[in-house]
């Protein structure tokens, strides 16, 4: 019965933790879809209309622009937002939020910088004009991504993105982890109190009838 029981309670413990996981990610990818999709809220109307090769933003527009998307980043709890073209079969920065360690570092990303690392699909994305999620591993570090393609009034394309790191992510789930053992493993201590217990009152029961 105790064996039963426990495994039992630990298959249940394990639909939880798939459950749970999930809920996070779809919260998560809610938060990356809100996030980027808040970035043309944030730029001009006409900056994507413009943003389409070097040159066509200002070096002061593009600061104005990093300040925007930073602190936007930093209030959503999001490690980078940000916007991107694609020029000549070459992935472009068009926009991007930067953390406190970039800018102490001077490692900012700014307008029409190369992003060496796109992914097949951030290659695809325009073509297929499909919302992309994603994980992948580039120079900043290893993200959960959201890529979502759009195109303006005057018909330029462009992406938005949205990331958060998957460190983050793995703390969130080692967490839920940790309670779910927590409690697994107080479900069994007492399981095998109230058993000796009864076995302890059987026992007494069984010697009074002698």
């Amino acid at each position: 019965v105790f064996s039963f029981l426990s495994f039992s309670y630990i298959g249940s413990a394990v639909v939880v933790y798939q459950s749970s996981k999930k809920n996070l990610y779809e919260n998560i990818d809610t938060t990356l879809y809100q996030g980027a999709t808040l970035i043309d809220l944030v730029l001009t109307k006409e900056f994507h209309n413009k943003a389409t090769t070097s040159g066509a933003i200002s070096h002061e527009e593009d600061l104005e622009n990093i300040k925007k998307l930073s602190k936007l980043a930093q209030n959503l709890n999001i490690a980078y937002l940000y916007s991107m073209v694609q020029y000549e079969n070459e992935i472009y920065f068009t926009s991007s939020s930067a953390t406190k360690e970039d800018f102490e570092e001077k490692k900012i990303t700014h307008y029409f910088d190369k992003y060496d690392s796109a992914t097949p699909s951030l290659l695809e994305l325009l073509k297929n004009n499909t919302v992309v999620y994603e994980e992948s591993t580039d120079s900043w570090g290893t993200f959960r991504s959201v890529l979502i393609p759009v195109t303006t009034d005057q018909g330029k394309q462009y992406i938005l993105g949205a990331d958060i790191r998957m460190d983050v992510i793995e703390e969130n789930l080692d967490q839920i982890l940790q309670e779910i053992v927590f409690f697994v493993t107080l479900f069994i201590i007492l399981l095998s109190i109230i058993l000796f217990w009864y076995r302890a009152l059987l026992k007494k029961e069984l010697n009074d009838i002698k």
